[in-house]
């Protein structure tokens, strides 16, 4: 399952999927229910969301050419997804990737610190504008917002999990936090990266990365590369946040630190 999000860009999607075709697997692109041609009511992260995506994973599962294991990932939305699947634990889904993901859709994006975000309603009014008033309406942590978050059930988020961060994304610390919840089945690389795939970015680590983790956990192959260790830290020289690097607080001193200069 490649990238579940309502931004209706199949075939951009598409195009970035056909990498992981072109090696042995199927990958599925979708545009969620009522984003694009998908009918119904956009409501992004909700409960009805979750269960579409459960319920083409299991789909997925049972087609005759499948093998019956399942992978996701995506970014941004699609990584918020993908770890909004894993915690709804369908049995069939076997790890994901997601990329600048979230912890708690309340605290990450709408009301950071307590307030209502001027930042995303941008987002709002574009995507899904009748969330400007349903928002609104929640400005209190509540059911709505435990019901769209990753946190609240951080004991169900059991799959392995490789996490992309970037240090100069918004969610940097949500990916963190997600880590620090689940270290065991966890794996976090963090890099100079802003919102978006590391492609392209100083440092980037190339999608034979993403592919090395299908082939473990998909197709079951242990002779190919894992991350070095738990936590991979990309450290950043000659920045305004600090001399030797930037680090979030709950990286452990055992984390794999990879020096790369900004623009190399």
């Amino acid at each position: 399952m490649y990238d579940y999000t309502a931004y209706d860009d199949l075939v951009n999607v598409g195009e970035a999927a056909a990498y992981y075709v072109t090696r042995g697997y199927t990958a599925a692109v979708c545009n969620a229910r009522g984003s694009g041609d998908s009918p119904g009511h956009l409501d992004p992260f909700s409960g009805q969301e979750q269960r579409d995506n459960y319920d083409l994973i299991e789909w997925l599962a049972v087609q005759p050419w499948s093998t019956g294991k399942v992978g996701q990932m995506g970014l941004s939305y699609g990584g918020h997804s993908t770890l909004l699947a894993a915690v709804n634990k369908p049995p069939h889904l076997a790890a994901i990737i997601p990329v600048n993901g979230i912890s708690d859709w309340y605290e990450n994006t709408i009301y950071r610190g307590g307030i209502y975000s001027a930042r995303i309603r941008g987002w709002q009014r574009e995507t899904t504008p009748e969330t400007l008033t349903t928002y609104a309406r929640h400005p209190l942590y509540d059911d709505f917002w435990r019901e769209r978050s990753v946190k609240a059930r951080w004991k169900d988020l059991d799959v392995p999990v490789l996490q992309i961060a970037g240090w100069f994304d918004r969610y940097r610390a949500a990916m963190v936090e997600n880590f620090r919840a689940r270290p065991r089945n966890v794996w976090l690389v963090a890099g100079p990266w802003e919102h978006g795939w590391p492609a392209g970015q100083p440092a980037d680590i190339g999608r034979g990365a993403y592919l090395a983790w299908w082939d473990r956990w998909l197709a079951g192959r242990r002779d190919v590369p894992m991350p070095a260790g738990k936590v991979t830290s990309h450290e950043i020289s000659g920045t305004a946040a600090s001399g030797t690097g930037l680090r979030a607080p709950g990286v452990p001193d055992g984390a794999v630190r990879v020096g790369r200069r900004p623009g190399r």
